[in-house]
């Protein structure tokens, strides 16, 4: 289920009807609705309006209203309705994305730092992708030290706090290293960080900052 048939609302429904799963999108704005057959007028506030668009039976409700107070409301709610549903969540402030958490949300994005991070992303370089809010993965080549050690031998997690997620080489990964597995000058480590602990790794392996 999806509150909000804005932009973002629109792109979500878009995005998994085309992956063949079935949705419902709920708005108060008679003007936003499409497609009778998968809008649902009416206000998400009430119970009836979310009884009616399956409440009940659905696995997850997106909301991604303009307002931030109406999404923590809908987060509120959505967790007393179904305890068990995943509730993705829009923040309009950053500074609502912990309130956003507390109040039930599984997973919260931000327009301004996702946007940010992309922007980021894009100036380092390319070599980063951003995962979630605030969480990247990043490849970082092997550097000559390491060539002919193993992932244990290297001790990343000792030295730096991350752990080594996969290793890349000639466009394969290896998604379950092993500590043993022997780094050559040609692989790639893939490591998932967010931005303090990105910071962090770099000044632990003696390099600058990308």
């Amino acid at each position: 289920m999806i509150l909000g048939a804005g932009r973002g609302g629109r792109a979500t429904g878009k995005e998994l009807l085309a992956r063949g799963t079935d949705d419902g999108i709920v708005d108060r704005n008679p003007e936003r609705i499409r497609y009778p057959e998968r809008y649902i007028l009416g206000d998400a506030a009430g119970f009836d309006v979310l009884e009616r668009a399956g409440i009940m039976t659905c696995s997850a409700v997106v909301s991604t209203t303009h307002d931030d107070d109406i999404n923590i409301y809908l987060a509120i709610n959505g967790r007393r309705w179904g305890p068990k549903i995943q509730i993705p969540a829009r923040a309009n402030q950053d500074r609502n994305v912990s309130t956003l958490h507390r109040a039930g949300a599984d997973f919260v994005l931000s327009y301004a730092s996702t946007g940010v991070s992309c922007i980021w992303s894009s100036l380092k370089g390319g070599d980063s992708l951003l995962l979630a809010e605030e969480l990247d993965v990043f490849r970082f080549p092997v550097l000559p030290s390491m060539v002919g050690c193993s992932l244990a031998e290297c001790r990343f997690r000792q030295r730096t706090g991350r752990n080594v997620v996969a290793l890349e080489k000639d466009g394969e990964f290896d998604a379950k290293p092993s500590p043993a597995s022997v780094l050559t000058g040609d692989t790639q480590l893939v490591i998932v960080v967010d931005a303090e602990a990105e910071r962090k790794f770099f000044e632990a392996m003696n390099l600058q900052t990308r």
